[in-house]
């Protein structure tokens, strides 16, 4: 638990709590289930109705700290183009299932939901069904990425290494970058010929601390000077204004992305895997993980920025999935369901896809519960804990 007002983990906090997790969540007998998990993935059918889909999974973002949401500064004014030109929708209630990276993407790429008694290793992880169904997969990690890792990387290595890689990805690549950017020249490498289904997963640094490391230096554009907030130090304005540049970079590596695939008949989803606090509400940054579980805690720290962009010829060619998206911005959601909107947008029918989770299809079930986990541990249902009954 983070007990220090204005500062993270020390490391060796940070490296007993992953280690923590890692032995707890991550054991052999875990690790040989998910790959049995994974060789028992089966496909019933595939329509190829979106051939080329991206997923873009950002790092700490806060979606109050997002122009998109309703920011006074312009952290996000390349999205705002796109959105403005009817390519970019913005999704409003979106609540990741945790606040530590290594327990959202457990969930976040397997079709298991929480709640439902089953285990994340349960069920094939998307890109496994994915490359089963046809579609050349490819993952893009500036997180987990090559041999060296820190603390921060255990339980991601867990996830994707030399084990389960190969039933989920065709090509990966195998180094990380001092900044997201740089991920486009490792896709630009190893991209499919334009005419395979493909599914692209990147997986950014975003924002996470140390927030002025995440972006170069001459992408610095907010000042301490620009901070509306009077009730905090010089100091603790430079945090924020770094975390906004950060915001901005990413900002800018979203959109480059998303310009890769502008002449593709392609959708693209992009969401964060949790969010952050930026002395929105007290004299703190960055996660806590202690409980009990406040209403501010889940507004900073569980809810995250959401959205989904169609390239100009896919919402030609593909009004019906267009007219479903833009009908669903307000439906309340997790991203431990993303695997379901994701077979479906991909037309993939398995025995884990459930169309009742997928947000933009008919048959959504807008009143199931929300759960939220501390690391790895059941903390509570996100509406029940801000105080909202969704029961109908």
């Amino acid at each position: 638990m983070i007990t220090h007002k204005t500062a993270t983990l020390t490391p060796f906090e940070r490296l007993h709590t992953s280690l923590f997790w890692f032995r707890r969540v991550f054991s052999a007998e875990r690790a040989d289930q998910l790959l049995r998990t994974l060789e028992a993935a089966e496909v019933e059918s595939c329509s190829f109705r979106s051939p080329c889909v991206v997923v873009i999974i950002g790092e700490s973002f806060n979606k109050y700290h997002s122009s998109l949401y309703g920011y006074p500064l312009p952290t996000n004014p390349r999205l705002e183009e796109r959105l403005r030109r009817g390519e970019l929708f913005v999704f409003r209630d979106v609540i990741s299932p945790a606040n530590l990276t290594t327990s959202v993407l457990s969930n976040l790429f397997s079709p298991a939901s929480l709640g439902s008694g089953q285990s994340w290793t349960d069920s094939p992880l998307f890109p496994a069904l994915f490359k089963k169904a046809g579609y050349t997969t490819c993952h893009l990690d500036n997180q987990a990425a090559g041999s060296d890792y820190g603390y921060h990387d255990l339980g991601l290595k867990a996830l994707f290494n030399a084990r389960s890689t190969p039933f989920l990805f065709s090509v990966h690549n195998e180094n990380r970058h001092p900044y997201d950017l740089e991920l486009l020249g490792d896709y630009d490498r190893l991209a499919s010929p334009r005419d395979t289904p493909e599914l692209v997963v990147f997986h950014l640094l975003g924002q996470h601390v140390g927030y002025s490391d995440r972006y170069p230096k001459e992408e610095a554009y907010f000042t301490p000077g620009d901070i509306p907030r009077q009730d905090l130090t010089r100091q603790q304005r430079q945090v924020v204004a770094d975390y906004d540049n950060a915001t901005r970079y990413n900002d800018r590596v979203v959109d480059a992305i998303l310009a890769r695939f502008a002449d593709r008949d392609a959708i693209a989803v992009y969401l964060s895997d949790h969010g952050e606090e930026v002395y929105d509400y007290r004299d703190f940054f960055c996660r806590s993980h202690g409980l009990p579980l406040t209403p501010e805690v889940c507004k900073y720290q569980f809810e995250i920025p959401f959205m989904i962009w169609m390239s100009d010829s896919y919402r030609r060619n593909r009004p019906d999935v267009a007219a479903q998206v833009a009908g669903s911005l307000d439906r309340p959601f997790s991203s431990d369901d993303l695997s379901h909107l994701l077979l479906d947008l991909a037309g993939i029918r398995c025995r884990w896809y459930d169309p009742t989770r997928s947000l933009v299809g008919e048959l959504f079930d807008a009143t199931r519960p929300r759960p939220l986990l501390m690391g790895f541990e059941p903390a509570g249902n996100y509406d029940t804990i801000i105080g909202r009954d969704r029961k109908q």
